[in-house]
């Protein structure tokens, strides 16, 4: 299983620095066969990354199942002629309701607490495929 997470930025902030921690962690235990992380900006990261690093503009090349952190990365990748799944990953700072409802039903979003599948849920009517912990779960629900 080839997976991708698409994020804003590779600046070293503490989000960014567990994300890649994770990575690094999933690389090493053989359970997928690629991870790719593909960004909008790049900057400084204190942490040494064990997968590929592109820039979203090299998402075209990619297969699998892509994961976007923010409803804007969503909807640039939706927009990508390509072999990828798309899952939305809820982020509580993607405030933007009308965005939210913007997503179409075949983009699967998954949530980290049953609180947010609730919340999501209560404000857009799109029910939540599941609830994750560590991306080790995201990879289990998307198997």
């Amino acid at each position: 299983m080839n997976i991708g997470f698409y994020i804003d930025s590779l600046k070293g902030e503490p989000d960014t620095i567990a994300l890649y921690k994770e990575l690094n962690e999933l690389v090493e235990s053989d359970e997928v066969d690629d991870i790719s992380l593909f960004y909008n900006q790049v900057d400084f990261n204190p942490e040494n990354p064990k997968f590929g690093l592109f820039n979203a503009s090299e998402a075209w090349c990619f297969t699998g199942t892509m994961i976007a952190n923010s409803v804007r990365n969503a909807m640039m990748a939706m927009n990508m002629i390509n072999k990828f799944k798309l899952v939305y990953l809820y982020n509580k700072n993607d405030k933007n309701i009308f965005e939210l409802l913007s997503l179409p039903e075949s983009v699967p979003i998954l949530a980290n607490t049953e609180e947010e599948a609730k919340y999501i849920y209560r404000v857009s009517g799109k029910p939540v495929k599941s609830t994750v912990k560590s991306i080790k779960d995201i990879v289990e629900v998307m198997k």
